[in-house]
């Protein structure tokens, strides 16, 4: 079975309880039902990391081992400013020989965030008043990274965190790599607000040239897509309470 050799925050403090994963939240995104506090206990209290490994085995047809687990996990994917924050970076190594990277993106029915075209005005706004911001920059760069879809532009409804996440899983400096989306289906989540987040991944998917995987696999949704000329696969997996 594959084995967590070290689960830390960004700093390379251990993280073993609940207690140590709550510091890294404010109090009001630390709640029982709702996604800081769910992918914790996933990890800590529901083998959350042998799952979660054995689905990406499952997907990628090789035996993966995870290595280290980093809650809050900052990826710099351009020089634009502060990086991807993965609610969990997953390093390890395939039975191959591979390195492997596992951004994962945990959900209960929080939104996807503002879409590209918000952002892009955000960013112009930002200008007319004078300040300084890179963010047009960082949007029309990342843009022009998804190259085998159609074409995505600074005036589309795609998700801005589905294009920065993926871009900060394959910047992550491995051979092998992961974009997860592990939605945590609890007694609050919101079956319109979580069917509306599929949607919008769906969309995402769809406009970045994702491809179904060869893989057959029950209860995910399974991608591959080319980012800055790299494979990377994508896992849309709703966890229920049980598993």
């Amino acid at each position: 079975m594959p084995i967590v050799m070290k689960v830390q925050d960004q700093n390379g403090g251990a993280l073993k309880t609940l207690e140590d994963w709550q510091a890294l939240h404010k109090p009001m995104h630390w709640k029982r039902g709702r996604s800081a506090y769910e992918v914790a206990n996933f990890i800590v209290n529901r083998n959350g990391a042998d799952k979660l490994a054995g689905r990406v085995s499952q997907v990628l047809g090789d035996r993966v081992q995870f290595e280290q687990i980093t809650a809050e996990c900052e990826v710099r994917f351009d020089c634009y400013g502060k990086g991807r924050c993965h609610d969990l970076g997953i390093r390890g190594a395939t039975s191959s020989g591979k390195s492997l990277f596992v951004g994962v993106e945990a959900k209960v029915d929080e939104p996807f965030g503002s879409n590209v075209a918000e952002e892009w005005q955000k960013g112009q706004q930002t200008i007319e008043r004078g300040e300084r911001t890179r963010l047009p920059d960082r949007i029309l760069e990342l843009c022009g990274r998804f190259q085998d879809g159609r074409a995505i532009s600074e005036t589309d409804d795609v998700r801005y965190q589905l294009m920065h996440g993926t871009a900060g899983t394959v910047a992550a400096d491995a051979d092998v790599s992961v974009f997860y989306v592990a939605v945590f289906v609890t007694g609050d989540y919101d079956p319109t607000k979580g069917e509306a987040n599929y949607d919008d991944y769906t969309e995402f998917i769809h406009r970045a040239g994702g491809i179904a995987t060869a893989h057959n696999v029950i209860g995910a949704m399974c991608h591959t897509l080319r980012l800055s000329g790299k494979r990377l696969t994508a896992i849309y997996e709703y966890i229920r309470e049980g598993d």
